[in-house]
């Protein structure tokens, strides 16, 4: 989890020297993903929000406890976790194949069923009334989550 207050380019970079320092401890990177940001549970170092990104790497466990190390120095990053996943046989991917096209054809049956169980429509009813524009006024997330975080911060 890296800190909301860097740019795209600081966003960037930090994803850029984290790779880097995967590399350096003989690490390969298997998956990459930004998450984008997202509002935190609670404030980590006086910050609400946090830009996530998922790396997925292969390295030897004897190097981890450096990397780890050199995680908690980069000032970019607010948060990280390391997960050791375990590694799948062939015979559980084919299991889970199985599975999953299962849930698949069931999910589609009860698609079919519901389409042919659906009621026809009801009759239309009187036209809706149109609305003052003035007394609709649409807000962003964003301005909500503001709104919120000044009220939470009031009753404190």
């Amino acid at each position: 989890m890296m800190s909301s207050k860097l740019d795209q380019a600081g966003e960037e970079a930090a994803v850029k020297k984290t790779l880097d320092l995967i590399a350096k401890h003989q690490g390969q990177v298997t998956k990459q993903e930004s998450l984008g940001k997202h509002k935190l549970a609670y404030e980590i170092n006086h910050e609400t929000y946090g830009t996530y990104v998922c790396v997925e790497f292969d390295m030897e466990q004897s190097q981890l406890k450096e990397l780890d190390r050199q995680f908690r120095l980069m000032t970019e990053l607010i948060r990280h976790l390391m997960i050791k996943k375990p590694i799948k046989t062939a015979a559980q991917i084919a299991e889970e194949r199985m599975v999953q096209e299962k849930v698949e054809q069931r999910m589609a049956r009860e698609r079919a069923e519901d389409k042919i169980a659906a009621a026809p429509p009801a009759p239309a009813e009187e036209p809706a009334k149109p609305k003052d524009k003035d007394k609709e006024q649409k807000i962003s997330l964003e301005d909500l989550d503001k709104k919120l975080d000044d009220i939470l911060k009031e009753e404190i």
